[in-house]
């Protein structure tokens, strides 16, 4: 699996500390950030075809399915690839989708996900849903998440005297190799990412850790505040769903 460092790089021109660096205040990098979740869940079972510049994202890659036309439409698929049914992708697409619509039959709930699943970017909208749904309750969920952020804060101030570089590991699905951050930020992003496992549920978080890493990156850039309301608004406004649509690849 590519880092996010490596996709922020192939999809945009960007390296992953320019992405994180805009997540302050640029919603065009929210959204790229969003779509680069949606991409790594994506790669097991998909291609890359290089497309124009996207007009909402900036991407200059799409993925589609195995199999699947490089140019027009986008497919929908009913099923997963069988290879690929052991990945943590493939678990994680059926436990937010169970998530999502836990009355319908498994195969129901995952046809639905898979509809959306077509644009990298709608998939990246439910992965911020399913995040969204647990830490943004406003209650004990929400209160541990913000002050995991408040220590990470103390740990990883705004202006930093000295980078450092640390080895490459592993915290709750956080590498420090994904983004080219220092050693004190990913050491402040790891708090966040222990306690973001910690609030999912198991059937979700068993499988998502190679993706909270990447949301802890976020909520110490933005706060909860930022993550709750800007997901918030992505969800009512679809502003993600048409990212895609209007730039076929050619």
């Amino acid at each position: 699996m590519q880092s996010m460092s490596d996709l922020s790089t192939r999809h945009y021109g960007l390296s992953g500390s320019e992405l994180l660096e805009g997540l302050g205040g640029d919603d065009l990098a929210r959204k790229q950030y969003a779509r680069l979740l949606g991409v790594m869940v994506k790669q097991p079972f998909t291609v890359e075809v290089k497309r124009k510049k996207s007009k909402r994202t900036h991407s200059l890659i799409a993925l589609r399915w195995e199999g699947e036309s490089q140019a027009g439409t986008r497919a929908t698929i009913v099923s997963l690839p069988q290879k690929s049914a052991n990945t943590w992708q493939a678990k994680f697409l059926m436990a937010i989708a169970k998530d999502e619509r836990p009355q319908s039959s498994d195969q129901d709930a995952l046809n639905a996900l898979l509809i959306a699943a077509r644009y990298e970017s709608r998939l990246g909208e439910h992965i911020f849903a399913a995040f969204r749904r647990y830490l943004c309750d406003g209650g004990p969920n929400a209160r541990a998440i913000k002050e995991a952020i408040g220590e990470a804060r103390k740990k990883a101030p705004n202006k930093l005297k000295k980078k450092a570089r640390i080895k490459r590991t592993q915290i709750a699905g956080l590498k420090a190799s994904d983004l080219t951050v220092n050693g004190m930020k990913f050491q402040a992003a790891s708090l966040i990412a222990a306690s973001v496992a910690h609030v999912l549920p198991n059937a979700i978080a068993i499988y998502a850790f190679p993706l909270i890493g990447g949301v802890a990156f976020m909520l110490l850039q933005v706060g909860l505040e930022g993550f709750c309301g800007w997901s918030a608004e992505m969800e009512k406004t679809s502003q993600l769903r048409q990212s895609e649509e209007e730039d076929k690849v050619t």
